[in-house]
């Protein structure tokens, strides 16, 4: 396995990792005391975002999603889990019952990490809900479109509102329940896949109560979305 260095010390890590296991330690240490829970809306639910993507924070979204498939940190499953326990009564008071996340991208879950998944797993068990997953899953037939990462930030907003082939979204079963969700994500960037999931559930006769997310966009307010 080829080699590289950690991006904070001398220490070699595999290709895959920006961190060894130490400096990410350390990482999630120096959020802990200065995360703090905001709140927006999006398409008039309420939108929780444990901070914004920068800094320390995007660090540890990069790196947990660089992780190969069926690997995660435990040190960051202990972080998601003391920052879901920490805000568990603001997560409760949304008045959602049940947890579920957006669909990740397939080729992700096959070789690499789903880290809005294990976001909505640490939630559901800081605050004892239920979690549905997968609820939401991609639906790849419709004509191809540059995926989002390929897209500069202006070419993202000017397709937000139109749902491309990475948020078309399909959900197979009925609700079962009229149980509010949860909806969780790991970053907010212009809000499109969030917008199509929110869609696609109440579609389907989903009730969405809230929207969690690790983190949001620093430029772009979702206040006025509708």
């Amino acid at each position: 396995m080829r080699l590289f260095r950690c991006l904070l010390c001398p220490t070699s890590v595999n290709f895959r990792q920006g961190f060894c296991s130490v400096c990410l330690g350390n990482i999630t240490r120096s959020l802990e005391p200065r995360v703090v829970m905001e709140s927006e809306e999006l398409n008039g639910k309420a939108l929780l975002s444990y901070g914004l993507y920068r800094g320390a924070l995007a660090d540890l979204v990069t790196f947990a999603k660089s992780q190969p498939a069926g690997v995660f940190p435990r040190v960051l499953s202990n972080f998601l889990e003391q920052l879901a326990s920490h805000w568990s009564d603001e997560i409760l008071s949304t008045g959602a019952r049940r947890v579920t996340s957006v669909p990740g991208d397939p080729w992700r879950r096959l070789h690499g990490c789903d880290l809005a998944a294990h976001v909505a797993l640490s939630v559901a068990k800081a605050t004892t809900l239920p979690a549905t997953l997968p609820l939401l899953r991609r639906d790849w037939n419709p004509p191809w479109k540059a995926p989002q990462k390929a897209l500069t930030r202006a070419e993202r907003l000017d397709r937000e509102s139109e749902i491309s082939a990475r948020t078309r979204l399909v959900v197979d079963s009925p609700p079962r329940s009229d149980e509010p969700l949860l909806l969780v994500d790991d970053v907010c960037s212009t809000g499109s896949t969030l917008r199509a999931s929110i869609d696609s559930l109440e579609r389907r006769g989903y009730r969405v109560a809230a929207v969690l997310v690790l983190a949001r966009n620093p430029l772009r307010s979702f206040a006025s979305i509708g």
